[in-house]
């Protein structure tokens, strides 16, 4: 059987080349998510809000996130969080095979 994708053979069979790890939020990450939000926020480019929420409010929110079946996952460098991503889908029958992207770095 002939590879689908043959760019990703080399990579596959040699050690991870990144430094960081993507993994699944859990609610104990919601302080340093909160204030990497919160830092992405008070950049004024690239999210609709100025600040991020309160830890309680993050907190809410990924258990929330995980409830209804989205994705929530962040991405650590030597132990921080660096990044985040959510996918809340939408609440609608007819649109559940999508959702709603929230993401920073």
């Amino acid at each position: 059987m002939q590879n689908p994708h043959p760019n990703f053979s080399a990579v596959e069979s040699q050690p991870s080349i990144h430094p960081f790890e993507i993994r699944d939020t859990t609610v104990e990450d919601a302080p340093e998510t909160a204030a990497l939000l919160d830092s992405v926020a008070r950049e004024r480019r690239f999210l609709a809000m100025t600040t991020g929420f309160s830890i309680e409010d993050t907190q809410r929110f990924i258990s929330l996130v995980r409830a209804t079946n989205g994705v929530h996952l962040v991405a650590t460098l030597a132990g921080s969080i660096i990044g985040w991503c959510d996918v809340m889908p939408h609440p609608f029958e007819t649109m559940k095979h999508s959702g709603r992207l929230g993401m920073g770095i």
